[in-house]
């Protein structure tokens, strides 16, 4: 069976798209050491679509997203989420009322997430995201809670700063201090 134009230029994107990411990846030394790509046709009553998702494996690490995903326009699509990286400044609180004025929260980047922390790392900026010490009423004391309400527990330090940056790493600072933010929201199955 032969694919439609419009399904070569999407596969052509698409494709370009995982290059870009992989180069913004390398700049912050890691290595793009896979890229597998699987185009499947979905027949319906009314047309037939074809998505293509993607795999990359990187230090051991693999990461995948669909094709078929759908983020606004300016929006990163990584792992069935949307990412924008916000460029003006504001509080956490403030960045925290932003993401939701836009349908979206303060990412969740964990650092597990050698994909997305490599890409912030190429930026080189520091960025509000959404981890916060609270005390919540099920937990004596406070714990670092991220805007999805999972605890955080790779942060052993004791600060009188209760909200996280990244930047290489993740960081506190004093929620007060005006940065740029990352807002995520899951991306809409096409």
């Amino acid at each position: 069976m032969q694919m439609p134009v419009f399904a070569v230029l999407l596969l052509i994107s698409v494709t370009l798209g995982i290059c870009v990411i992989c180069q913004w990846i390398r700049a912050s030394s890691f290595q793009c050491t896979n890229i597998t790509e699987v185009i499947t046709e979905r027949p319906s009553e009314t047309e037939t679509v074809f998505s293509v998702d993607h795999e990359i494996t990187m230090g051991g690490e693999t990461s995948s997203f669909s094709g078929c995903d759908v983020c606004p326009h300016g929006w990163l699509l990584l792992n069935g989420m949307c990412y924008y990286f916000f460029e003006d400044r504001s509080s956490w609180t403030e960045s925290d009322r932003l993401c939701r004025s836009v349908r979206a929260n303060l990412a969740t980047i964990k650092p597990s997430d050698i994909i997305l922390t490599g890409y912030v790392k190429s930026l080189r900026n520091d960025f509000w995201i959404g981890l916060k010490k609270e005390r919540r009423d099920r937990y004596p004391g406070d714990l670092w809670y991220w805007s999805d309400n999972t605890i955080e527990e790779s942060i052993q330090e004791e600060s009188s700063n209760f909200c996280v940056k990244i930047k290489e790493t993740l960081l506190t600072e004093s929620c007060s201090m005006k940065l740029p933010r990352i807002c995520e929201r899951e991306a809409e199955k096409c």
